[in-house]
């Protein structure tokens, strides 16, 4: 597995289209992760409806919806996609919101078939247990808004491969990162992000 880089938008809309964003290496059997974080909109609003890349759409695998109006989401979706090698990646959300983030990783499997999910939310200490196999791995995204002050995260049992604040909102933020199990199968234990939240929403997904 590897990752590729985030890209963020504070540009507010229900529709948020990446463009020409890096899909790393083309090779046989490469799946597209792409997680997904968005910030700061009304009641029921922040459901992830739709995740395509290139104009194919991708399987939304888990989402969590975090705060009690729902105003945060993080998600993780998934796309077999042999060729290219940029692509645009377009979100649709149920309603408008302020801000977004994608996270790309790819990874070499012959299916998109997860092992286990999770989600947790409103919690400054987020944390759930996944199922692994050796040899596979699992991806993290979250995110959350501070009523005050400055968001902030940090990761206890994976590793953080993004993490950051948006521009001109520095009350709201996103962490994203990977763990891969060793020797033994079912070897990822409970993962934690302890965040600056008050409104927080964490997905992971193992393969």
């Amino acid at each position: 597995m590897a990752y590729i880089g985030a890209t963020t938008s504070t540009t507010a809309g229900g529709t948020f289209t990446f463009s020409g964003v890096n899909l790393g290496h083309a090779y046989s059997n490469r799946i597209v992760l792409i997680g997904i974080e968005g910030g700061y909109g009304s009641t029921n609003e922040h459901n992830i409806n739709t995740v395509t890349v290139g104009g194919s759409s991708a399987t939304l695998i888990v989402q969590a919806l975090g705060g009690s109006t729902q105003t945060e989401v993080s998600g993780i979706a998934a796309i077999a996609l042999a060729t290219g090698t940029t692509a645009n990646i377009v979100v649709t959300y149920a309603g408008t919101i302020s801000r977004s983030t994608i996270v790309v990783w790819t990874m070499q499997r012959s299916s998109i078939t997860k092992i286990s999910s999770q989600s947790a939310t409103n919690s400054a200490t987020l944390s759930f247990t996944l199922t692994g196999n050796s040899g596979g791995v699992a991806v993290v995204m979250g995110g959350s808004t501070v009523s005050s002050g400055t968001y902030s995260a940090t990761a206890s049992g994976f590793t953080v491969d993004s993490t950051g604040n948006y521009t001109g909102a520095t009350n709201d933020g996103w962490i994203a990162g990977h763990v891969s199990p060793t020797t033994t199968s079912n070897a990822i234990g409970t993962t934690t992000a302890a965040l600056t939240a008050s409104r927080a929403a964490l997905a992971a997904v193992s393969f």
